[in-house]
């Protein structure tokens, strides 16, 4: 069997892709791989981990504002397709499967003028342009969020079932991670990131909480990620000499040092919470406010109601605000525990059963 995926943009794209793909590995064995993503992504860096061929895109987005970008992505959108047509008919695929991002148009557009099944995974509380575009193209599209189904042109195409995780971040010991990171079991470990391209005024809260750790002699350990783009500036405007600090450009790892951690600071992109989710962490969510539909503070909301997460406005966010907020759970381990039990009963256990389910109908049942 052959399978194609696609999505690309961000890490909540491209994630939600691997995790399928090893579902599927383990219910096909000797499965055929390939990943179609734009080679100036951060697809081509992921997947190239995963030993997986990869198929480059041709594709742009579009810019809210006027651009002669949008007329060039609007014709890569039109002419795109056909070239990945006969791409798509030398594989021949059982399924495609996109996850998002504006680079899977083409490739859904290109199966569907194949005649090749696809379904389509949206992780949001509300799809996204890509997925709007494509339902009407698609067997299924598989939601996280009950709610996202109302948002859609075809809601009698969609399945609820929970969001696709990565192997790892479920089942794994915390006290056995923090051995394999080298982190004391005494120490309050605070995890921090903003997403796999950085988010600017977290990035700076979180730092200038971490230059304030720093002095502290509290036992505790505070490791941010900050995006690699941003790293070498932030390097040198917040200089961290304490061994307590460590600033990442990327956390390569990231089941692990989840496992490990007493509290995760985060936007509050779906894959992220469905992580975190996973792992059963208490967090602090700080969504972000420039994504399409706001569509991150709607996930944080749904946290935020069932008592998993704290959220924080990037409006009203600072350094002192951040530092109360990881205080007043540090003090509470009885709180703590709370959020955790209500973060863990948050993640959708069966999801690979129904994902291969699903999976497995389309091929038997294309539109």
């Amino acid at each position: 069997m052959v399978f194609v995926l696609t999505g690309g943009g961000s890490a909540g794209h491209i994630n939600p892709s691997l995790a399928m793909k090893e579902m599927l590995a383990r219910r096909y064995p000797d499965a055929e791989f390939y990943f179609m993503g734009r080679s100036e992504g951060m697809e081509r860096e992921l997947v190239a981990r995963e030993g997986i061929p990869f198929i480059p895109v041709r594709a742009l987005g579009l810019r809210r504002s006027l651009s002669p970008q949008n007329l060039r992505a609007a014709l890569l959108a039109i002419t795109e397709p056909y070239r990945l047509k006969r791409i798509i008919g030398e594989l021949s695929p059982s399924l495609v499967l996109g996850t998002g991002g504006f680079v899977s148009y083409p490739v859904i557009k290109a199966a569907s003028l194949a005649g090749v099944p696809a379904i389509l995974h949206e992780s949001n509380a509300i799809p996204g342009l890509a997925v709007k575009l494509c339902e009407g193209l698609t067997a299924r599209v598989l939601l996280q969020f009950e709610s996202c189904a109302t948002h859609l042109r075809y809601p009698e195409r969609a399945a609820v079932i929970g969001a696709p995780v990565r192997g790892g971040f479920q089942g794994t010991e915390k006290l056995w991670a923090r051995r394999s990171l080298g982190i004391s079991p005494s120490s309050f470990f605070i995890l921090s990131f903003g997403g796999s391209l950085g988010a600017e005024a977290l990035n700076a809260a979180c730092l200038s909480v971490m230059q304030r750790y720093g002095k502290t002699e509290k036992p505790l350990l505070f490791i941010h990620g900050c995006g690699r783009r941003h790293y070498d500036a932030l390097r040198t405007q917040y200089p961290l000499s304490s061994p307590k600090t460590v600033l990442l450009p990327y956390i390569n790892d990231m089941p692990l040092y989840m496992a490990a951690a007493d509290i995760v600071i985060a936007r509050a992109g779906a894959m992220t919470l469905s992580e975190i989710a996973a792992c059963g962490k208490a967090s602090i969510l700080i969504p972000s406010p420039y994504v399409a539909e706001d569509h991150q503070n709607r996930n944080a909301a749904y946290f935020r109601e069932r008592g998993a997460s704290l959220v924080l406005e990037e409006k009203a966010l600072s350094p002192e605000r951040l530092y109360e907020a990881i205080e007043g759970l540090r003090r509470s381990p009885s709180r703590l525990l709370e959020m955790e039990r209500a973060a863990a009963s948050v993640f959708a256990y069966d999801t690979e059963a129904l994902f291969l389910a699903e999976a497995e109908n389309a091929m038997r049942h294309p539109v």
